[in-house]
C-alpha cells in the first residue's frame, strides 16, 4: 500500500494542502511537506519539509529519466536529503530510497501502484497550488499535465 499526502507548513503546523485556506508569506518559497509511506515504511515525512512544489517538479523529471534508464537520483531543494528511484521493469517493481537525518530508508512497491499514487498526489498538489496562487496557475497546471503525461508514458 502506498500513501502520499501533501501539506503546507503554517507556523509549526502542517495543514493538508487540500484544506489550506491561508495566505503564503512568500509564494517563491513555499514551506511544505510530503508524506510518502510505502508498505508501512515512511520514506518521506513532515520532518523533511522543504519546498515541495520544486520537489514535485524534480520527481516529474525523474519519471521522465526513468523512461530511459533504471535509476534516478535527486536532492531535496533546500536540504541534503537524497531521493532515489530504482526501476525493475522486468518484475514491475520500484525501489524508493531517501536519506533523511533519521537514516537511510528504503522500500519496494509495485511499479504501477507507485506511479498511480504519485501521479494522483502530484497532480492534486499542483492543481490545488494553482487555486492557492492564481498568479502561478499556468505554471502549476503545466506541471500537473507534465506529470500525468510522464507517468502515462511509463505505464
Amino acid at each position: 500500500m502506498i500513501k502520499v499526502k501533501n501539506y503546507i507548513k503554517d507556523g509549526d503546523r502542517f495543514i493538508p494542502v487540500e484544506e489550506f485556506n491561508g495566505t503564503l508569506p512568500d509564494p517563491e518559497y513555499i514551506d511544505s511537506a510530503m508524506e510518502l509511506i510505502i508498505n508501512g515504511i515512511p520514506i518521506i515525512t513532515c520532518q523533511e519539509w522543504d519546498y515541495m512544489d520544486d520537489l514535485w517538479s524534480y520527481i516529474t523529471n525523474g519519471f521522465e529519466e526513468l523512461a530511459e534508464k533504471s535509476e534516478w537520483k535527486t536532492y531535496f531543494p533546500d536540504q541534503p536529503i537524497e531521493l532515489i528511484f530504482r526501476l525493475d521493469k522486468n518484475n514491475n517493481k520500484i525501489e524508493v530510497e531517501s536519506t533523511p537525518s533519521r537514516g537511510r530508508i528504503r522500500a519496494k512497491a509495485k511499479l504501477d501502484e507507485f506511479l498511480t499514487a504519485m501521479s494522483e498526489a502530484g497532480q492534486s498538489f499542483f492543481l490545488r497550488m494553482a487555486e492557492i496562487l492564481p498568479d502561478e496557475r499556468e505554471d502549476y497546471e503545466y506541471e500537473a499535465r507534465r506529470l500525468r503525461e510522464t507517468v502515462a508514458a511509463l505505464q
